[in-house]
Order: C-alpha cells, then sequence, then structure tokens
C-alpha cells in the first residue's frame, strides 16, 4: 500500500491557520516554501516498507471497513467512527468488527432494520 502527499497542497490548505506563515523558531513567508517545490510535486511513500524498516507491522482500517458493518453511514459518519476507535482501542483486545459496530452504534444509534422486498402474492 502506497500513501501519497502533496507537500504544496498541504501547505496551501492550511495557510490561514498560520496567517502564511509556519511558526518554527523563526516565521518563515509560505511562499518562499512553496516556491521551492515544483508544483503537482506527489511524495509517495509505501506504508508497509517503512513499517519494515523499522521492523513494525500496522493493521489497517479504511471507511469502507466501518461502512461493510453499517452500510448506512455516510463517508464522514465512518471516518468518525474509526477516529473513535483508534482514540479509544483496547491494547490487550485490539480493534475488531465489534469495536467498529459498537462506536457506530455510539455515534449514530443503532443500524436500521434492512428493507426486505415485497413477497410475491
Amino acid at each position: 500500500m502506497k500513501l501519497t502527499l502533496n507537500i504544496r497542497e498541504l501547505f496551501e490548505a492550511n495557510a490561514s491557520t498560520y496567517n502564511g506563515t509556519l511558526q518554527v523558531n523563526a516565521s518563515i513567508d509560505l511562499d518562499d516554501i512553496l516556491d521551492s517545490f515544483p508544483d503537482e510535486e506527489d511524495i509517495d511513500v509505501d506504508i508497509h516498507e517503512l513499517l519494515a524498516k523499522n521492523r513494525q507491522i500496522a493493521v489497517l482500517w479504511s471507511v469502507e471497513d466501518v461502512q461493510s458493518v453499517r452500510p448506512d453511514l455516510s463517508d464522514d459518519q465512518a471516518w468518525e467512527v474509526l477516529k473513535m476507535v483508534g482514540h479509544n482501542a483496547d491494547q490487550e483486545l485490539g480493534i475488531c468488527w465489534l469495536s467498529l459496530e459498537g462506536a457506530a452504534e455510539d455515534l449514530f444509534g443503532e443500524a436500521p432494520e434492512p428493507v426486505k422486498p415485497q413477497e410475491a402474492e
């Protein structure tokens, strides 16, 4: 699995948060930083390769995983479920399908009953 980052997009999306500057031990004009990157420069990061270099593993859960147990949830709602589960993950039990279902229920109530097709008469 690869993760693509676009540094320019990240800075531009958050420029208003920093009033056009990024505070480190000095103020740097974000335009100066952005000018040093070519337009549309993406950085590909292979998450599994990076973890392997550090002799680490990670189990990834996605919005689609949440929606497989709660198809009634939007992408944004499923993301809220993932954030809640990640924040409250039990280090002994980990994250499982039941924890996704429980968090979804805590946040958005019980799943609606599936609509049954009408029986032929």
